[in-house]
């Protein structure tokens, strides 16, 4: 018998780590799915991408523009259709509750850095009204079994200093910082 190819074995293991934890968190008369996003899906995570901008204007308005649109649907199903691109969502009753953008990130022939993959979550949000529910901890072990069954061994992101809560949120789970950016303002 001819050993498995790569798809197979892609996919064994994904069916394996898949089944480690269940589709539905059930809380408290919620039952919350974890799901890959769709185009009809746009509206309802803008409010919570809008959610996350104002949060971070408020904090950096050195930085960040003020804005009532912070993702533009173009640009989202962009991120829908790119290959390399994940976007998940979780929810319930068809209210999503939260959502994740991922980059496969590829480091390939570079001549410092070791071949790997990286599964990078650009941006992540729960509903501020439903934070402290358990849905943050699903969605991250939900990703992190989507990672694992892509048979990638890191998982990052980035975090601003300021935002303290999501940090010891991401320390709890297991993350640990392995970079860190530094600025200086010069006046």
């Amino acid at each position: 018998m001819p050993p498995p190819n790569t798809a197979t074995c892609i996919y064994r293991r994904a069916l394996a780590v898949m089944q480690e934890i269940p589709t539905t968190l059930i809380i408290k008369e919620m039952e919350i799915y974890f799901r890959r996003a769709n185009l009809s899906d746009f509206n309802q995570i803008l409010i919570l991408k809008k959610q996350i901008h104002d949060f971070h204007y408020s904090n950096r308005p050195d930085f960040y523009k003020a804005s009532n649109c912070p993702l533009d649907k173009k640009d989202f199903e962009n991120l829908l259709s790119n290959q390399d691109n994940r976007v998940f969502i979780v929810e319930n009753k068809k209210q999503i509750c939260g959502y994740a953008f991922v980059k496969i990130i590829k480091f390939n022939n570079d001549p410092l850095i070791n071949d790997h993959n990286r599964f990078y979550i650009d941006d992540i949000c729960v509903d501020e009204n439903l934070r402290g529910k358990s849905i943050g901890q699903f969605l991250m072990k939900k990703l992190e079994l989507e990672c694992k069954s892509l048979g990638l061994k890191y998982m990052d992101l980035s975090v601003w200093s300021f935002n303290s809560k999501a940090l010891n949120f991401y320390r709890k789970f297991g993350m640990k910082e392995s970079l860190l950016r530094v600025e200086k303002r010069i006046e």
